[in-house]
């Protein structure tokens, strides 16, 4: 996993240009495998999760929105292919 986005979460993490993001308990390079098990979020965190589920529930309305113009335009196709044909029989 790449720690740096997980660190960019954190309030111990210390940034520097020559070495780039380190613990700032350890104050070595991250370590761990999934998750820092002393992680403390800052508030750029929660900005992030408001924003990341905003975007879900924006996705969500769209993905409702494709499937139902979907299935209105298999509909109006099985209308132009079936009254279509049996209005040409008419005429």
């Amino acid at each position: 996993m790449h720690t740096y986005a997980h660190c960019n979460l954190c309030l111990n993490a210390n940034r520097n240009l020559d070495i780039g993001i380190t613990c700032g308990l350890t104050n070595e390079k991250p370590t761990f495998e999934n998750t820092c098990p002393k992680i403390k979020f800052n508030n750029i965190s929660k900005e992030y999760t408001a924003q990341i589920l905003n975007d879900i529930d924006v996705l969500k309305g769209t993905k409702k929105s494709v499937h139902f113009k979907f299935y209105v335009f298999i509909a109006i196709g099985f209308l132009v292919m079936f009254g279509g044909n049996s209005l040409l029989n008419i005429l």
